[in-house]
């Protein structure tokens, strides 16, 4: 089995890759939208929220 993957790394580094990428994008879209978001007004400022 170690033999296999040892030599087909390129493959299992691809699929590696198709894995891991979407969830960092999906993560990273979900946290933008957050930050983008405003929320309810804690403070203002000289007339300013």
């Amino acid at each position: 089995m170690f033999d296999s993957i040892r030599t087909h790394k390129k493959y299992l580094m691809a699929f590696l890759l198709i894995l891991i990428v979407p969830s960092f994008v999906l993560f990273g879209i979900q946290g933008f939208t957050r930050m983008v978001q405003h929320g309810e007004t804690v403070a203002t400022v000289d007339g300013h929220d």
